[in-house]
This record gives C-alpha cells, structure tokens and sequence, in this order.
C-alpha cells in the first residue's frame, strides 16, 4: 500500500509499500508535514508581454525522491495553478529541497517549460514564463501503399534550443494526426503502429 498526503499548503508526503495485514493496525508513528516553499510569477504572451489570464500552470518536482503528484483525478502533470487577470500565480506547497519543473500552457498557445529550476528558501522563488502563439502541425499517417493507419503514436521532437518540446498524439481512424500549438520551429517526425516498422 503506498500512502500519499496532500494539502494545499504543504509538499507532499509519501510513504511507499507499507505492508497492511487484515485486521491489524498499522503505526506510521508521528507523521510531520513540512512548510512548503512558495513559487508564484507570471504568465504572459511573448510578442506583447501582456498578461495571459486562465493559464494553467504546473509545478512538479524532478526529484524521485520528493514527488510532487496531482490529486486523484487530475492530471498527473504536477500540482495545478491557474492564473488570475493579471496573469499571476502562485504555489505554496513546494518541496523543501530538490529542483522543480515549472509548466504552462493556455488555448491557441504552445506550452512553455522551465525545468531543472533550483527553489529558494529565504524568500518566494518567482518565474516569468512567456507563451507563444502554437503553430498547427497536421498530418496523415499511411502505409507503403497509401493506405491510412489508425492508432498510430506520433510524436514531434523539436530539433532546437527555441523548440525543446516534444508531443505526441494519435492518429485518427482516417491516419490523419495534428499538434494544434506546437512553438515555431524544426521538428522530427516519429509514427510507430502495431504490426509496422
């Protein structure tokens, strides 16, 4: 049984393959959260560098050894903010120690990552995180003779420091894909489908 506690104003706290037997009680002992550190910043457009209001921001550790997981039935991207009118956000449940992985993303715009990022305890740590207008990438996955392949993964590796983004969709029953907001940029194309190499 692993068991995960999760408040909104503190990092979480794990506790990995705890073994329950029935009908007995298990101690953990004294459970201690620890103060979570605050992130907050802002989300803007990169052309105007005006505020972008509703953006979903997402705080993940990239430690394994303090995750930072989303809540059952979210998605598991990391702890979820969404920004206010000004385009700010903040966190106040970041891990004590460790690096995080900071990411945003808004309809019509590519996603914007900030990974690696070292957190301070002294004071809030602040991100500006800048998004640009997506780019649509679509196309059709086929066979050697023509004919449409559905189910295949397709994934869009960027091939720059401006595109370090990497997506991935499937492809439709009729083998068309498409990567609504994909940043400007070069881009490998990679489809792989059962049964073809």
């Amino acid at each position: 049984v692993d068991l995960r506690i999760v408040t909104p104003d503190h990092p979480q706290l794990s506790r990995r393959q705890l073994t329950v037997k029935p009908k007995q009680w298990y101690d953990l002992r004294d459970l201690t959260l620890d103060q979570g550190l605050v992130v907050q910043g802002r989300v803007i457009d990169l052309a105007s560098k005006l505020p972008l209001a509703n953006a979903t921001v997402h705080l993940a550790s990239a430690s394994q050894t303090h995750l930072m997981l989303a809540i059952p039935g979210q998605q598991e991207e990391g702890t979820p903010a969404v920004t206010d009118g000004a385009g700010w956000f903040q966190f106040t449940n970041a891990p004590r120690q460790g690096l995080v992985h900071v990411t945003a993303s808004a309809p019509g715009y590519a996603t914007a990552r900030l990974l690696n990022q070292p957190l301070r305890t002294d004071a809030p740590t602040e991100f500006t995180l800048e998004l640009d207008q997506g780019m649509p990438l679509a196309g059709v996955v086929c066979d050697q003779n023509g004919r449409p392949i559905a189910g295949a993964k397709v994934t869009a590796n960027g091939l720059s420091a401006k595109t370090p983004q990497t997506a991935s969709t499937e492809s439709m029953a009729d083998g068309r894909f498409e990567f609504p907001t994909l940043r400007h940029g070069p881009y490998e194309l990679l489809a792989n489908a059962a049964q073809y190499s």
